[in-house]
């Protein structure tokens, strides 16, 4: 008995089980020819690329809101009011790209920019002054501009120089052989507000020739310059 009864269920086993079997496999065809597998792949794509998107989106949204702080901050730092310790100004045209060796800012009188105001990168080196103002934008003439001379004076040994400008921030200065330079040496403005004018780069003199000649170069890379700060 207990055998008739065992051969009985695995007789139904595989009897139900083809049927199970059958109507899964007729089930599936009928899924298939109706484009539900395909419709549920789509879907599930398209929630993964939501999800991917979504992450883009987040992602951006941070840098943006970051940059966006960060430009308010610097703006808050330099506001464009009165009062203030000096008045921030994007650069439009670097000297590379404008006539006479000039900077075109996006800051004028709207902004209270004046002419003869002084120019300054990193608010601690001094680039020029302003000689034309419009209404939202100025014209920086720059020290180094060629011919331009500016008074200076050595940092450290009070050596008082006119630096002589040749361009693209460079300078030339002429001076007695005695008198010692050094590469690297710091030459600032005469000036109650003392800032860097520029630092030597290279000495070179003659024997026959009583006088040395030294040039010197902002350090700052004039063509690459995004701010500048007017006071």
């Amino acid at each position: 008995m207990p055998t008739t009864s065992k051969k009985n269920i695995s007789s139904f086993i595989r009897k139900e089980g083809l049927y199970i079997g059958i109507l899964f496999f007729s089930v599936f065809i009928i899924l298939s020819a109706h484009g539900v597998f395909t419709r549920i792949f789509i879907a599930l794509q398209h929630k993964t690329d939501q999800v991917s998107l979504q992450s883009q989106i987040d992602t951006d949204t941070a840098k943006i809101t970051q940059l966006t702080d960060e430009n308010k901050t610097l703006k808050e730092a330099f506001g464009r009011v009165i009062g203030v310790p000096g008045i921030l100004a994007h650069v439009i045209t670097s000297p590379d790209r404008s006539i006479y060796d000039t900077m075109l800012i996006d800051a004028g009188s709207a902004e209270h920019i004046a002419v003869g105001k002084t120019v300054y990168a990193l608010d601690s080196v001094a680039l020029g002054t302003v000689s034309t103002v419009y209404t939202h934008s100025a014209v920086i003439s720059l020290f180094s501009s060629v011919g331009v001379q500016t008074s200076g004076s050595v940092v450290g040994s009070g050596i008082s120089v006119v630096l002589t400008g040749r361009g693209s921030g460079e300078y030339e200065i002429r001076m007695p052989r005695d008198i010692s330079f050094a590469v690297g040496d710091v030459i600032a403005q005469q000036s109650s507000d003392t800032k860097i004018l520029a630092t030597v780069e290279k000495v070179t003199g003659d024997s026959r020739d009583p006088f040395i000649t030294v040039r010197a170069k902002t350090p700052v890379n004039l063509q690459t310059l995004p701010w500048v700060i007017i006071k």
